[in-house]
């Protein structure tokens, strides 16, 4: 089926193709065609040049689907939008190219859609960015590329979740590193009031946690009453801090870690 799919891209995406379908815009039987749905010969035109546009956008789709460089290329050539997406799409709402490339991992693809001008910080339907993706399935060299390009360290989802709580979440050290280089947020909360750290020790992850205690621990947080605390002992809306996600969790290495650095139940 995937052999099948890309013998169909390949055709749809030549270039002599293209230029054979939009060459027929301008024969006479154009005229003729809008007279029967009762239009105007320009109406019919814009008509079909729209369509003709989102056939070679879902074509440039499936090839980033797939991971089809060659195809991909293409289809910018005859003018995709690099930024296409399909809302129909149940599995891939509002992906775009670069989100697909960045969350499967494709850093090939994701350096040619970075040179075809594609948004580094577009939104998917829940408000995840490339970055996020990236960060989550801990694609690093993904992850500097996308920062690279500009992409927005600090961007909040649905759920003002951060890709550096997504990459702590999952214990992806390297990229949390490279988050922090670039200016992360690392006491950022999120819709639940968890930050980084809290999702770090929630799931176990030792090397993380001790990154993100000397990123800030020691920092001072005032919270909206006006009280003052160590951001090591912040605590989410269950009344629950780091330590307490820890012990719960009976991750006793990240239990020492935290107390050793003066984290409190």
């Amino acid at each position: 089926m995937l052999n099948v799919t890309k013998t169909r891209l390949k055709l749809a995406l030549n270039p002599v193709f293209l230029l054979a379908s939009l060459m027929l815009l301008n024969h006479g039987w154009l005229n003729a065609a809008a007279d029967k749905v009762g239009i105007s010969e320009e109406a019919f035109r814009r008509e079909q040049l729209i369509t003709a546009q989102n056939n070679l956008d879902r074509a440039f789709r499936e090839a980033v689907k797939i991971g089809d460089e060659i195809a991909v290329a293409k289809a910018l050539e005859a003018g995709a939008n690099v930024d296409t997406t399909d809302v129909a799409d149940r599995e891939y709402a509002r992906f775009t190219a670069l989100i697909n490339a960045a969350q499967n991992g494709r850093k090939e693809l994701v350096t040619q859609l970075i040179a075809a001008g594609a948004d580094v910080n577009a939104e998917d339907f829940i408000r995840w960015t490339a970055l996020m993706y990236a960060a989550r399935n801990g694609h690093t060299e993904i992850v500097a590329q996308l920062i690279t390009a500009g992409a927005d360290v600090n961007a909040r989802d649905g759920s003002l979740g951060s890709a550096l709580m997504t990459a702590a979440g999952n214990g992806h050290a390297k990229v949390v590193a490279q988050l922090i280089a670039a200016g992360a947020d690392a006491y950022a909360r999120d819709h639940w009031g968890r930050t980084a750290l809290m999702y770090a020790a929630k799931n176990g992850h030792a090397a993380v946690v001790a990154q993100l205690i000397a990123a800030g621990a020691g920092v001072i947080f005032v919270d909206a009453a006006s009280h003052r605390t160590l951001a090591i002992n912040m605590v989410d809306k269950t009344g629950a801090t780091a330590l307490m996600h820890a012990t719960n969790n009976d991750h006793a290495a990240v239990a020492k870690l935290l107390e050793a650095a003066g984290a409190m139940i």
